[in-house]
């Protein structure tokens, strides 16, 4: 049975991710906060990629709910921007740091062109370190 990953994201989001994804895991998309956390509390996913527009840039409060209200401790995350912003390298550098600090495994920046390969590997590095580290 293949992993099953949630996807909160801006809609713009879901077709690169199914490309990338679909042909190796069960993936379900959100693009509100209010569905994302019933998703959650509703299924058992290996992975919660969070987009940084998710939702009018309510990646962080879909992060902190799911790890200290939902208790969601088996979840790995992984963060993703998908789309260009205006904003500088410095922000998106404090947002990648302030992701990780939240528990986030990675942050995928889409916009400099990764391809395919590399954020299956992202994915899967992230999936296997988090399953690791719960039987460590």
């Amino acid at each position: 049975m293949p992993g099953r990953i949630l996807v909160a994201d801006a809609p713009e989001a879901f077709d690169r991710l199914k490309k990338a994804l679909s042909h190796q895991y069960q993936l379900d998309f959100a693009e509100h906060y209010d569905q994302a956390i019933s998703l959650l509390k509703s299924n058992h996913y290996d992975l919660l990629i969070c987009g940084e527009h998710f939702d009018d840039s309510k990646m962080f409060e879909l992060m902190g709910a799911a790890k200290f209200e939902l208790k969601l401790h088996d979840l790995a995350m992984l963060c993703f921007r998908h789309l260009h912003s205006r904003f500088s390298a410095q922000v998106h550098k404090a947002v990648q740091m302030s992701a990780e600090l939240m528990g986030a495994c990675r942050f995928i920046d889409e916009a400099h062109d990764i391809d395919d390969a590399a954020i299956l590997k992202a994915v899967e590095e992230c999936i296997a370190f988090h399953a690791a580290s719960r039987q460590s």
